[in-house]
């Protein structure tokens, strides 16, 4: 079977959700948080699969009929978080799709506007993102609560 699957990694929680390509639901699963900021390399993937091996159990389902992953996770603010993150998710075992990993806000952004406005988030952390009609995005706040507080945030 043919899925895509979606995964939300904040820093409370790590929500796991395949969908077909039509959009819907077949499984999901959550589970510890896995913070690449917070934790050391091995931990984080070891918590990865764990979590996504759990969704996939709930449907029979196999890495390799994976079409697309996508990861929106907190604590993606510099090109050396990107790179972290992305060598984590695309040297993930088993899977042969595109990978694509962002910061969570930009994945609630675009499930808010479909593409074009803004977000202000205030949950665990607190960040607003936007993205106008040129694609020029930009953002303030978002930084883990392990670095500099979490002033505005519902914690």
């Amino acid at each position: 079977m043919k899925y895509i699957l979606g995964i939300d990694s904040g820093g409370t929680k790590y929500l796991v959700r395949a969908c077909t390509p039509e959009g819907g639901v077949v499984a999901e699963y959550v589970g510890p948080p896995a913070p690449h900021y917070r934790l050391e390399r091995e931990e984080v993937i070891k918590r990865v699969n764990a979590n996504i091996d759990a969704c996939l159990a709930k449907f029979g389902g196999s890495r390799k009929e994976c079409v697309y992953l996508v990861c929106g996770t907190t604590g993606l603010d510099t090109d050396r978080d990107q790179q972290a993150v992305d060598d984590i998710y695309k040297g993930l075992s088993g899977f042969v799709c595109p990978v694509l990993c962002v910061n969570d806000a930009q994945v609630a952004q675009f499930a808010v506007t479909g593409g074009v406005g803004a977000v202000v988030i205030a949950g665990t952390g607190s960040i607003a993102f936007g993205c106008n009609e040129k694609g020029q995005t930009a953002r303030c706040g978002g930084w883990p609560p392990c670095i500099f507080g979490d002033e505005g945030s519902g914690s």
